[in-house]
């Protein structure tokens, strides 16, 4: 499930004017989890919005959307920041451009000060708000926020771990090469694909990685685990309830 599962209650606030703006300024700052977390899901497949124009202020706005069928991991991306957010996660119909046919369920958070440290951090200040990769980003790593990046953006297939960061330069791929392995000691290839780039694991750095990232996989990804970390989430799960009989 992961250790950061909780119970699926969504709920929809239907503030407006006044009462929005209080409960906004009533909002605690980030908690160091949702910290780890967000780093995580903007290095994959998360944005920030920031500005629509050239002339508009900041907005700090947090939007996730994943498709139908991981609809666990948006629920519990929910549950997660549910405090900042106005309405539970939502369906959406696959548009004519969607490369899935299964539809998405997406959610936004409020427009929250607490979210300017990252937009600014992962967008800069100007116009158009094109999304890179922090320079400071080993010291913002963690093994949780690399999870989420992995759920996000990553795939496993014939023993290769691969993280998909075509959306990224290839000056940006070197700064996470480098904190991949100062701060995981995880050894990446810059891999060309096409006119982008994308991170491939060496397999000696395997067990290092998987030994990182299980503990916080949902189920829904159980596919991207190799089956002995399965097996052993089933054990450690079965010792867990077993407490209770």
């Amino acid at each position: 499930m992961g250790v950061d599962y909780q119970e699926f209650n969504g709920i929809n606030r239907n503030l407006r004017g006044n009462a929005l703006k209080r409960y906004v300024k009533s909002l605690p700052p980030l908690t160091n989890v949702q910290k780890e977390i967000l780093v995580g899901t903007l290095l994959g497949d998360s944005t920030m919005k920031t500005g629509g124009a050239a002339n508009r202020p900041a907005q700090n706005q947090f939007s996730f959307t994943q498709k139908a069928s991981m609809v666990e991991y948006v629920q519990q991306m929910y549950m997660n920041f549910k405090q900042f957010v106005g309405a539970q996660p939502r369906f959406g119909k696959p548009s004519g451009s969607s490369t899935s046919r299964e539809g998405s369920y997406a959610f936004k958070t409020y427009r929250v000060a607490s979210f300017r440290y990252f937009a600014v951090l992962f967008y800069g200040t100007e116009f158009p708000y094109t999304k890179s990769v922090p320079k400071n980003i080993g010291k913002l790593l963690t093994a949780r926020s690399l999870a989420y990046w992995y759920m996000d953006d990553g795939s496993f297939g014939q023993r290769r771990v691969v993280l998909h960061t075509q959306g990224f330069s290839h000056e940006d791929q070197v700064i996470l090469k480098a904190a991949l392995k100062d701060k995981f000691d995880l050894d990446f290839s810059i891999v060309r694909d096409r006119r982008h780039y994308k991170l491939s694991l060496r397999k000696h750095s395997n067990q290092t990685f998987f030994e990182l990232v299980y503990p916080y996989i949902y189920s829904c990804f159980s596919y991207k685990l190799p089956q002995r970390f399965l097996n052993r989430i089933r054990q450690e799960s079965f010792n867990h309830y077993s407490r209770f009989f």
